[in-house]
């Protein structure tokens, strides 16, 4: 048996990340609260 290790350059080691890959990236402008509920604690059916 054989094993050839071929050495490669930086640059070819890392893919090509490209637009398609992340289509929403620096989409959003402000977030306010991203941990507040949709539906208040009032509305929910479940804790009455």
């Amino acid at each position: 048996m054989e094993i050839i290790i071929l050495e490669q350059s930086q640059t070819s080691q890392l893919p090509q990340v490209t637009e398609i890959d992340y289509p929403l990236q620096g989409t959003v402008l402000r977030y306010d609260d991203p941990f507040e509920p949709v539906v208040s604690a009032e509305d929910w059916e479940v804790l009455k």
